[in-house]
């Protein structure tokens, strides 16, 4: 078996190091590429602990309320969650989001289709028989890290 050398295994060390440092900075820094943006979600006003808050971001007025860009379900922590989108092109979006507090995987309405757990809506547009208008939900995304906070609602 051929011997390796202390200075072969020195520099594979450091090499390793320097590889470590350089992957660990790449990821703490968490860069965005130009011309490319993210959004950064809070939600907060959330009456328990329970289930999960589902939440989807639409790309279009066509596509608001059916078919999502990019959704997901969140944890709650301190009667609040948090979510941040994956990398998408600058360009206007909505967001619409429940509280599942039951866990059951959709919203649950009552026999009128009033919905019977809590839901917010980017801009916090407050709906009217039924979803808020794209127009009232609708905001920018700009090149780069953006912000929401939404408020939890209760019908």
């Amino acid at each position: 078996m051929p011997r390796i050398s202390q200075n072969k295994i020195k520099n594979w060390l450091r090499f390793d190091l320097v590889a470590m440092v350089f992957l660990s900075l790449s990821v703490l820094a968490n860069e965005i590429p130009p011309g490319m943006s993210q959004l950064s979600v809070k939600i907060t006003g959330l009456q328990s602990q329970e289930g999960q808050v589902v939440i989807a971001l639409f790309d279009s007025r066509k596509n608001f309320t059916k078919k999502a860009t990019q959704s997901a379900a969140l944890s709650i922590k301190a009667k609040s969650a948090e979510w941040t989108s994956e990398l998408l092109p600058p360009g206007e979006y909505a967001i619409a989001l429940y509280h599942d507090e039951n866990g059951n995987g959709r919203m649950d309405k009552n026999f009128l289709g009033i919905p019977r757990e809590d839901f917010g809506f980017s801009r916090n547009a407050k709906p009217s028989f039924g979803p808020p208008k794209w127009k009232k939900v609708a905001f920018r995304l700009n090149p780069g890290l953006n912000t929401q906070t939404i408020v939890i609602q209760r019908q």
